[in-house]
């Protein structure tokens, strides 16, 4: 059974942040949470502002990753405390009240499930884009259902993205942190399936909605979206994506989609993205790390 959630704080991962943009974030989580903790990915000192009390900075000496990131995050709020923690990206757009919310609903959630183990909840992703509402997918093997927010309704999904997720303190103790050696991409959802592999359930919130970039943007093409992405990104998204097929722990249909996945956005990109050879290389350079299963940054991130 889980326990009811009183103190959130949240944590919020930058790397070379807008300075205005992250400070409207924070101004928004302050009424809900405990603490918020901004953790700098970028050079020292560059997230030195005039903070209110309930705001925290680490800096990490440099780009660990995001991983890595969101772990000093987490540690630190939950000795800090908190019972549960929300992760956001330095661009995301909460709604007023989101991690209020979160908690609200988490606690009537563990009412009515009182024999279900509770990892997480999250909100329902709009990208900030094209505004359009983004599926989630229930837990699957070969066969995924997409699933949309249901006002009113907490839906269990396959997996939370890290920015708008709301994790217990009993499942990060229980599943440990994300793992760092992935550096980017895939990092939540690997998270999540360890989380499910453990016997936590993890749930969408119908009637919280959080306004997200994914990618540098957003393509519409034959009706549907696809995300155009950095083209160092492609390096991650297939790495990661042959180091997740070989972890025996989770099940052969889960692994081999997301690899079906890297493949499909990356031909995407290929196809309809600029700087195709750079594209290319970067590819290439992930299969072969992949298949060789090295794994951190490997020089593959910009310094800006």
């Amino acid at each position: 059974m889980s326990s009811p959630i009183q103190a959130v704080s949240a944590v919020v991962v930058c790397f070379h942040p807008d300075p205005l943009a992250l400070r409207a974030l924070v101004q928004s989580l302050l009424p809900d949470v405990k603490q918020v903790w901004l953790i700098n990915n970028g050079p020292d000192g560059s997230l030195t502002m005039d903070w209110d009390g309930a705001v925290s900075c680490i800096d990490c000496g440099g780009n660990v990753g995001v991983a890595a990131a969101l772990n000093v995050g987490f540690e630190k709020a939950f000795a800090d405390g908190a019972d549960a923690v929300i992760g956001f990206d330095q661009d995301s757009q909460p709604t007023p009240g989101l991690a209020s919310q979160l908690r609200s609903h988490w606690n009537r959630e563990v009412a009515l499930r009182p024999h279900a183990r509770l990892g997480g909840i999250g909100p329902a992703i709009r990208d900030s884009e094209g505004m359009h509402l983004l599926h989630s997918f229930a837990p699957y093997n070969w066969l995924r259902r997409r699933v949309w927010a249901q006002p009113g309704a907490c839906l269990e999904v396959d997996h939370l993205i890290s920015s708008g997720g709301l994790i217990s303190h009993e499942a990060w103790r229980e599943v440990g942190g994300m793992n760092a050696s992935l550096f980017i991409d895939w990092v939540d959802v690997e998270w999540s399936g360890r989380a499910r592999h453990a016997g936590y359930q993890l749930l969408m919130d119908g009637d919280a909605v959080l306004v997200h970039r994914i990618g540098a943007r957003s393509q519409a093409l034959l009706g549907r979206h696809f995300h155009v992405h950095a083209p160092f990104r492609h390096y991650f998204v297939l790495r990661n994506a042959l180091i997740m097929w070989r972890d025996k722990r989770f099940a052969p249909g889960w692994r081999s989609h997301h690899v079906f996945y890297a493949v499909r956005i990356i031909l995407a990109n290929l196809l309809f993205a600029p700087q195709r050879a750079e594209r290319l290389r970067c590819v290439w350079r992930g299969l072969v790390d992949g298949l060789a299963r090295r794994t951190g940054a490997q020089g593959q991130v910009p310094s800006a």
